[in-house]
Parts: C-alpha cells; structure tokens; sequence
C-alpha cells in the first residue's frame, strides 16, 4: 500500500507538470481552494476520480509490461524483456508467470556471456515463481535443468524432479532422462538404472536418437554399478 500510495504521488505531480493534464487538474485545484464547502467537497470527489484512474492505470501497466517482456523474450531481446518484465514484477510482485519468464531471459543470457551472476539470478527467480504457484510443470522442469546443466545442484534437481514426475504424475519423457541423468551425477548407480528402465513405457515415442541414447546411458550405469 505504502508503494502504491507513493507512485500515487509522483503520478500527480508528473501529471501536474505536463501541459495537457495540467489543465485537466487547474479546475479541480480551483475547487479546491474555494472558501465554498460544497466546491471543497465536489473537488475531493474530482480528485477521488482522479486517484481511481491512475491506479487502474497502475495496474494496468503491469499486464502491458509482462506482454512486451514475454514477447522480446521470444524474440531473443532478454536485455530489453527482463526491462519490461521487472517493470511488471515491481507492480504486481504475485505474478509466478512473470518470475518464470525473468529466469528464463537470465538463463538465455547466461548462454551468451557466461556471466555466473545470471545463474544465480535465474535459481533465485525459479524459487519466486515455485514460491507462488508450486505445482506449474512448465517451472518445475525449467528450474530442474537449470539445477542439473548450470548450477550442478544435483540433489535439489532430484527433489525437484520426483515432485515433476511423481507427485505431479507428469508423463513426461524428458522428466524421465533428466531424473535418470541427476541420479547417475549423484553416482546413485541403483536409482539411476530404475528412473532409465522406466523410460520404456513412452517407447512408442522415443526417437531413434533418443532409444540410442537410453541404451548408452542404461549400458553406461550398468558398469558404473560394476
């Protein structure tokens, strides 16, 4: 409230200094400063109207910012999204969608100058977004390829993947690959072989790359386990 109460404020004194709403408002100033409490009172409902559209327009401009951030995000633009969609996260801080879309521009831009700082500003904007709405599939399987390929956090990936795969009851093949791949990093040879094995029941599915895969890593975890 103290934040919205503040942008309030600068509102009117932006909207005070410029032309075109400035004369909007001198009426309601004069009003205001009668001596007459009937005008007194017409202003303060003026200035009520007022207040109402800029908070409409407040929050408004947190859906218009979150759009523009998940379109350049598409595009490829992360520098300019991750400018709109922390605009959007500054208004409507609840959003888990918005999060998401900040760790992903964070993570894409990570792959392009290696600056680790991203990493950790994805894994702290994937938590938010889990924070929020812990359930979103779409996060859970994000997050846990950011914690397998880039932090390296195995043990959280498992967490985060039986809760994908298993709380969830998500038929999802990559879910599968990735839990099977975090299991053989943690040298959780047993486990590893299980999550790989069970890949077979999407076999009508698979690929021929992706079968060729699975016989190299259920080939390989079997002489791990030797």
């Amino acid at each position: 409230m103290k934040k919205l109460s503040k942008f309030i404020l600068l509102a009117i004194s932006a909207i005070a200094m410029t032309s075109c709403y400035a004369d909007r408002l001198k009426p309601i100033r004069a009003l205001a400063r009668s001596q007459n409490l009937d005008k007194k009172e017409e202003a303060s409902q003026l200035y009520k109207e007022a207040i109402s559209t800029l908070v409409n327009a407040y929050s408004a401009s947190a859906g218009l910012n979150k759009t523009i951030g998940k379109q350049l995000t598409v595009k490829g633009a992360y520098e300019k999204a991750l400018f709109h969609l922390e605009q959007s996260r500054d208004i409507v801080n609840n959003d888990f969608e918005t999060y998401h879309y900040i760790a992903i521009c964070h993570v894409n831009l990570y792959k392009i100058n290696h600056n680790k700082e991203h990493l950790s500003k994805a894994k702290e904007n994937y938590t938010y977004a889990l924070n929020i709405s812990p359930d979103r599939t779409g996060v859970l399987y994000d997050y846990a390829q950011l914690l397998v390929f880039g932090t390296e956090e195995y043990q959280e990936a498992v967490h985060v993947l039986n809760h994908y795969i298993y709380d969830l009851k998500t038929p999802d093949k990559e879910g599968y690959f990735l839990l099977g791949r975090s299991y053989f990093l943690l040298k959780e040879y047993d486990k590893a072989y299980e999550v790989y094995s069970s890949i077979y029941q999407f076999e009508k599915t698979l690929t021929a790359d992706e079968k060729a895969s699975l016989e190299n890593f259920i080939s390989e975890t079997i002489n791990r386990k030797q």
